[in-house]
């Protein structure tokens, strides 16, 4: 949930932003080369639950390493050492660099309504953006198998 009004309006204009381009426009698109209002409603229903469907729901932190469970599919397990390091992720970093680029797949997943909190977790393969409900006990407990702020 936000943290603050500033946190709201944020999250409210870049969502509503990111509604609009990645689910209004397909629908729109699909809706005026079918001209069925049925077809743009569905168009805009697949593209919305497959979206959620990549959603992160939860992160298990293991002795081996980070779980990352999504609404469908096969959990991600990235072992310790595959990560190479953390940042507290301003909420600058988050908009730009987890919201709005790549659009999608975005490297911010979670549906919490909020661009504050967050931890950066940079891996092999890339980075994400993950907001611990208690940030301070995150960090405490990745730090303690050897993962270092960068």
């Amino acid at each position: 949930m936000p943290h603050d009004l500033s946190d709201f309006l944020v999250t409210l204009i870049i969502g509503s932003f990111q509604v609009i381009a990645l689910f209004v426009v397909p629908g729109l698109i699909i809706y005026l080369l079918t001209n069925n209002v049925w077809a743009g409603a569905i168009t805009f229903l697949i593209s919305y639950c497959t979206f959620f469907m990549f959603s992160i729901f939860r992160i298990a932190v293991t002795e081996t390493g980070i779980i990352i469970t999504r609404l469908f599919g096969k959990p991600k397990k990235l072992n310790w050492s595959q990560i190479h390091g953390y940042a507290e992720a301003s909420p600058k970093d988050v908009v730009l660099n987890g919201w709005l680029w790549p659009l999608f797949p975005a490297q911010e997943m979670t549906i919490g309504l909020t661009c504050k909190g967050f931890v950066k977790l940079q891996h092999e393969n890339g980075f994400f953006y993950y907001p611990p409900d208690n940030k301070v006990l995150f960090i405490e407990t990745i730090e303690k198998y050897g993962i270092k702020k960068l």
